[in-house]
């Protein structure tokens, strides 16, 4: 049976912002390790490729002493086995919230919500998709996304994953000075002054 959006959402929560954070981080990646000039050769399917093998690299760095996931690699896919419930496949979506990938029987099996052949499986594995769509101009990603395929053509449910808050809280605490030095730079020169006056003589 598969799980529902909502266990799904209680489920995974906790991880939210570290897999928005390897899916946004690997296209980040393309935008800043390949030169405009490449970029102008490279096809689409190249720079899925490239972002695909980025995320792919985030997540087994990020994840690898995560205590409740297993990540499995096998023949060229990467999956994440997630608390014996899920098994997460990072990937594109198209606009229809689809896995942008060749139809293998493996990928098939995927997505009908067919077990795979992996040892210690649990029968009642829901097998789901973390990833992004771009936007208009495909300049940065539009979303990221947890999807959960039911059949080639039809997603039983999909849910956002927001941009983690932290970021945004990070990059205003780099660039802010230390708060606790302001008042004591102040108060020293305030203080310094009104010594040096109460030391001059009185006309």
């Amino acid at each position: 049976m598969l799980s529902t959006k909502e266990q799904a959402k209680n489920d995974l929560s906790g991880l939210f912002d570290r897999i928005w954070r390897c899916i946004d981080g690997a296209i980040h990646d393309w935008q800043e390790r390949i030169t405009a000039g490449d970029k102008a050769v490279l096809k689409k399917r190249s720079r899925a490729s490239f972002i695909n093998d980025w995320m792919c690299h985030r997540a087994k760095e990020e994840f690898k002493d995560e205590p409740n996931m297993r990540i499995v690699e096998k023949r060229g896919y990467l999956r994440l086995i997630i608390g014996g419930i899920y098994q997460v496949r990072l990937k594109k979506l198209d606009k229809k919230m689809r896995p942008s990938h060749i139809p293998t029987q493996t990928v098939m099996a995927f997505m009908r919500q067919l077990q795979a052949t992996l040892p210690n499986m649990p029968e009642s594995v829901t097998n789901l998709y973390a990833g992004y769509q771009w936007n208009a101009t495909e300049t940065a990603q539009k979303g990221v996304y947890i999807v959960c395929p039911n059949g080639l053509y039809h997603n039983e449910w999909v849910l956002e994953i927001s941009e983690p808050r932290a970021q945004g809280a990070e990059k205003v605490a780099q660039f802010s000075p230390p708060l606790a030095e302001q008042p004591k730079r102040v108060v020293a020169k305030k203080t310094g002054a009104s010594q040096q006056e109460q030391q001059l003589p009185k006309p």
